[in-house]
């Protein structure tokens, strides 16, 4: 098995947030990144938020 995971850095400009039709996202939400380390997540988001800093 083979995953490929990507990280974006995206700004909220307008509309309005909503979970995926059909897809595989679970729940759309926006969350400061001070939260994220408490939220389950793979790796790659560590790294994605080492560089952040």
């Amino acid at each position: 098995m083979k995953a490929v995971r990507v990280v974006f850095d995206g700004r909220v400009t307008g509309g309005r947030l909503r979970d995926e039709v059909d897809g595989s996202t679970d729940t759309a939400r926006w969350v400061l990144v001070s939260d994220v380390p408490r939220l389950p997540h793979v790796s790659l988001v560590d790294e994605a938020l080492l560089r952040l800093r």
